[in-house]
């Protein structure tokens, strides 16, 4: 064996458990996109069958579609491009791939990297905003009456939007998405945390026996010490 041969050699060795994880997530990311489609096209066929102004329930769940679909329109061509890569991958070019510098992506990369911030950020965003709005329905129904105008809802989602397309033109711009996924991960992760606070809540909420019942309940007590006393 000529000793050449040996750095190539484990440069397979490296190469192989990277290779197999990208298959993983090929596949994943597959069931992910006839998933994701399928959900959010009967959804939104949902929201538009009705011949009717959207409640105002229903405007953050609308723009949640929306992003959705968005995040899914890149993901066809993404995965054509993964797929031939993995096509290209051999034990001939294994070591030229490895060398292969991360900081630099493709510009398809780079689509998908800007894309995914609807799926990381805004999503997220609009969940803890239903979450508050399911919290404040249960926990405090005077207040939610008087924040239940859908104009409140399009101003949250306008705001939500800016956010999200703020996050993809730095994306965007930077050449190191490193900087970027530190803040959203923290950010996703406060609203992970408000997100179960806020279902926490309603489920306290729903636990707590409501001061009707309790009220009944005490004029039925009395009824019966009266009429015990009479």
């Amino acid at each position: 064996m000529r000793p050449e041969s040996i750095p190539e050699l484990s440069a397979v060795f490296v190469h192989c458990p990277s290779e197999g994880l990208a298959v993983t997530w090929f596949v994943m990311d597959i069931v992910i996109l006839v998933t994701g489609l399928a959900a959010n096209a009967a959804l939104l066929w949902l929201f538009l069958r009705e011949r009717k102004t959207l409640s105002a329930s229903q405007v953050l769940g609308l723009n949640l579609v929306v992003m959705d679909l968005v995040y899914l329109c890149i993901m066809p061509v993404s995965l054509i491009y993964e797929s031939t890569e993995l096509g290209q991958v051999n034990l001939s070019d294994s070591s030229a791939i490895a060398g292969q510098d991360s900081n630099t992506p493709h510009q398809l990369e780079k689509a998908r990297d800007v894309f995914s911030m609807f799926n990381v950020i805004g999503c997220p965003m609009l969940l803890a905003c239903m979450c508050i709005e399911r919290y404040l329905a249960v926990a405090g129904p005077v207040l939610y009456l008087k924040l239940r105008k859908w104009e409140y809802r399009m101003a949250v989602s306008t705001v939500v939007w800016c956010v999200t397309l703020t996050f993809c033109l730095a994306t965007g711009l930077v050449t190191n998405i490193t900087f970027i996924m530190i803040p959203v991960s923290i950010i996703d992760s406060c609203l992970f945390f408000l997100m179960l606070a806020c279902l926490g809540g309603v489920v306290w909420s729903l636990w707590q026996p409501s001061p009707a019942h309790t009220a009944i309940g005490k004029t039925d007590v009395l009824t019966l010490w009266n009429r015990n006393e009479i």
